[in-house]
């Protein structure tokens, strides 16, 4: 699985459109999209599972925190690693 950063607000193709085009590529569209932002602003998670990206963080947050969505999302052993 390849891991490619998405910029929420980038100018030529933000993290909507291209969670949008993920999901109609065949072999990419059961890979999860997960979303850390730091535009933690009323909707925006709402907005992020709407487009189609499955979970959805926000800045500041734990290691913890961000273990725990690699686990539910890559399984156990695959985030230990992370």
């Amino acid at each position: 699985m390849l891991w490619q950063p998405l910029l929420v607000g980038d100018p030529e193709m933000d993290g909507y459109q291209t969670t949008q085009q993920i999901r109609t590529e065949p072999r990419f569209a059961a890979s999860p999209v997960i979303v850390l932002t730091a535009h933690a602003i009323a909707g925006e998670q709402e907005r992020c599972l709407a487009a189609g990206m499955n979970d959805y963080l926000s800045k500041p947050c734990e290691v913890a925190q961000l273990r725990a969505m690699f686990k539910r999302w890559l399984g156990s052993s695959r985030a230990n690693n992370a």
